[in-house]
């Protein structure tokens, strides 16, 4: 038989194409079948790919647990299973695997006959400090797998030292419930673990972990996350705490949207966020959505609102609150970020219900609709203490206050505000609004008030109560800078009984610049310039500063870079169009173009700026002039300011 040059060539193809295909099969650890094996004291040892694949397909090594109730959700253990990662382990592979899905989550619920039944992992898992690089998942065409990570549904477990690099978790199916990196949902703890890369999701959805119920220590993410509902940084949805941990990824989503937390119940503390966060409603630079404890905490990224007649943006948190009767509490934290909200926003808090604040800050730019302040946008039983505010606030409707925006049944005391205030109605240098048992004691406010109607030197719109109540709602003790604020009375309106104004506003006075920066001006009314005030010309443009602001010292875990990777195109062979996906380190200039086996260069995809983080870009097998290109093998290469790499492709028409 006469063998033709095309014949070869075709030939040729073929074999690249089933090397470019050929999937790492899944084998046991290399202790599987010893006595012991998978016990706490002999551990399986996940040492590759392979291995990891067999934990991945083999629901028998998972432990066992047993649902007991499913409300409460509630599990009894019956086995446990422990593993031990030994060597890093690249995984940038299972982009092809199962069909384009990628890796399967290892623990998962299953959809038999239409019945639901949850195969969890029940185990630890120990990385080592070795990381597994390159993990991808793409749920679009599967219609039921609600649990999405390196480990989907998890109960009984404990997950510690292991890195996660370039993760690539992308799933927008509504039967989605959770979807993390490290995992989807889990009840237990997760210690010292890391990862980047891209999750985008639907509810429940975290650059870490998309559901939890327990705590987390010492752990971090450089995720980019995108997700609609109960999305975070680092967590999507807590119950538990979270100590010592960080996220430096930008968040973005519908509602419940927080640079570490989207919603979350527990304790916060050593913990900060950095990355901007974007949502429609109930936002936070730290945390969408949060019942408990922040202490020594702290956001840096700017919060944005998408759509129009979302509420409840904050600096540090969009909605905070106290949980079964108990008093929330915000403590030593601040936030730096700007802050773009609708109505109920504020530098600090958006929204706060039943929760004190203390030594904490916010010195971002404020700008929003109604219920507007330099700290908190609304409070409602909120009591404030040796606290403050340095950033300007914008509202474009009523109740806008360089400290608090409306305050009901709350106080604030030793606190002050310098930014400048511009609204419409009700305008105050400290509040827009005040009412119901409200105090504002030993406060000033130093910037500039501008508004429409109802504009105090102090506060927008004050109620006092019937004589006998007076002092339940008061203001004491308190100055604002007639200069600046270009306002010579306090209040905008009173509202109320008049006859109580005598015990309601006690020692209020309007002061110029001058008098604002002398110590004598506020110790002959009783402010302690000893342990709670100090004053310098060096500090706050020579206004009273309060000592002891709060810092925040986080013991980090090594952080796994954000790596410049350009990845293995998919599907691979083709016809006609394949996608390829590149990692960016950091801004830069990004060239990828496309070559034919002679080296001769057909089509430049992309020239030009790209930001850190994931992007993709498909080829529709053109060149230049949108010719159609021929079957055969292509090359394709990424040039970046300091990285190039290149990769080999088959088009299989």
């Amino acid at each position: 038989m006469k063998v033709t040059k095309q014949t070869i060539i075709i030939i040729f193809m073929m074999l690249i194409a089933v090397a470019i295909n050929c999937e790492t099969t899944a084998e046991p650890p290399s202790n599987y079948g010893q006595e012991n094996a998978g016990t706490e004291e002999n551990p399986f040892l996940i040492s590759n790919l392979a291995n990891l694949r067999w934990l991945s397909e083999n629901p028998d090594y998972w432990g066992e647990a047993e649902l007991e109730s499913i409300i409460p959700l509630s599990w009894v253990l019956i086995k446990k299973h422990y593993f031990r990662q030994t060597a890093d382990i690249d995984a940038t592979e299972t982009v092809n695997w199962n069909d384009g899905t990628g890796f399967l989550p290892i623990g998962n619920e299953q959809q038999q006959d239409w019945e639901y039944i949850f195969s969890p992992f029940v185990g630890d898992y120990n990385g080592n400090n070795y990381s597994i690089t390159g993990l991808y998942f793409n749920g679009s065409e599967i219609s039921y797998f609600p649990y999405v990570g390196l480990f989907g549904y998890a109960v009984f477990t404990n997950i510690e030292n292991l890195k996660l690099i370039d993760v690539n978790f992308i799933d927008h199916n509504f039967n989605r419930y959770a979807i993390g990196t490290i995992a989807g949902h889990i009840m237990g703890n997760i210690s010292n673990c890391s990862s980047s890369g891209i999750v985008s999701g639907q509810s429940n959805t975290g650059g870490l972990i998309g559901y939890i119920y327990g705590d987390i220590n010492n752990s971090s993410s450089s995720v980019k996350v995108d997700g609609r509902f109960l999305t975070g940084g680092l967590v999507g949805d807590l119950i538990g705490n979270i100590i010592d941990s960080y996220a430096i990824g930008g968040v973005t989503g519908e509602q419940a949207i927080g640079g570490l937390v989207g919603r979350g119940s527990g304790v916060i503390e050593n913990c900060y966020a950095i990355g901007d966060v974007t949502g429609g409603a109930t936002v936070g630079g730290l945390a969408g959505d949060f019942f408990g404890i922040i202490e020594k905490s702290y956001a840096k990224g700017n919060v944005h609102q998408t759509g129009e007649g979302g509420a409840s943006f904050g600096g540090l948190v969009g909605s905070a609150m106290g949980i079964s009767g108990v008093y929330g509490s915000i403590n030593n934290s601040f936030a730096t970020g700007d802050v773009y909200g609708g109505n109920r926003t504020g530098g600090l808090i958006g929204f706060s219900g039943s929760v004190t604040i203390e030594n904490s800050y916010a010195s971002g730019n404020v700008n929003g609709t109604q219920d507007v302040g330099g700290l908190v946008g609304f409070s409602n039983e909120t009591m404030i203490k040796n606290s403050h505010s340095s950033g300007n606030v914008n509202g474009s409707g009523d109740t806008v206050g360089g400290f608090i925006g409306s305050m009901m049944r709350g106080s604030a005391v030793n606190c002050y505000s310098l930014g400048n205030v511009n609204g419409s109605n009700y305008v105050g240098g400290i509040a827009g609004n005040i009412s119901q048992q409200t105090t504002i004691e030993n406060c000033y406010t130093s910037g500039e008030v501008v508004g429409e109607n109802n504009v105090g030197g102090l506060v927008g719109f004050f109620i006092s109560l019937p004589p006998s109540l007076a002092v339940h709602n008061r203001i004491k003790n308190v100055f604002w800078d007639v200069d600046i604020s270009g306002l010579l009375e306090p209040m905008g309106q009173y509202g109320g009984n008049p006859d109580s104004l005598h015990v309601a506003v006690v020692n209020v006075f309007g002061k110029t610049t001058s008098e604002m920066k002398q110590a004598s001006t506020y110790t002959e009314y009783g402010w302690d310039f000893t342990n709670i005030w100090d004053i310098s010309p060096n500090v706050n443009d020579g206004y009273p500063y309060l000592r002891n602001m709060p810092t925040v010292s986080i013991t980090e875990n090594t952080m796994p870079k954000v790596q410049s990777t350009l990845f293995p195109n998919y599907p691979n062979p083709f016809n006609p169009s394949t996608t390829i996906s590149f990692n960016m380190e950091r801004t830069g200039n990004v060239n990828i173009d496309i070559y034919n086996i002679r080296e001769q260069k057909v089509k430049t995809l992309i020239s030009g700026r790209f930001e850190i983080g994931l992007h993709k870009i498909e080829w529709n097998s053109t060149d230049d002039n949108g010719r159609s290109m021929s079957s055969g093998v292509y090359f394709y290469q990424m040039r970046s300011d300091d990285f190039t790499s290149t990769k080999r492709m088959v088009l299989m028409k």
